[in-house]
């Protein structure tokens, strides 16, 4: 039993260390660093397409930083 745990507990925690977060990106907006926080938003995209907090923070960055066409995409 304690072989499966750390087997599973080693397997997994790449996947919660890996890559910027959304989570990153919104203590970046919060402060201020619109670029910083639109370099984790896409950095993030680019390993998952579809999430849909992070197209949305990256609009609002756009948005924040006065390009309204772009944030529109």
């Amino acid at each position: 039993m304690w072989r499966i745990l750390i087997i599973l507990v080693v397997f997994s925690t790449p996947l919660f260390a890996a890559g910027p977060s959304v989570q990153e990106a919104l203590k970046k907006e919060s402060a201020g660093d619109y670029e910083g926080a639109q370099a984790i938003y896409e950095a993030f995209i680019k390993e998952n397409p579809n999430h849909e907090a992070a197209i949305y923070g990256l609009g609002q960055v756009h948005y924040w930083q006065g390009d309204y066409k772009k944030s529109l995409e």
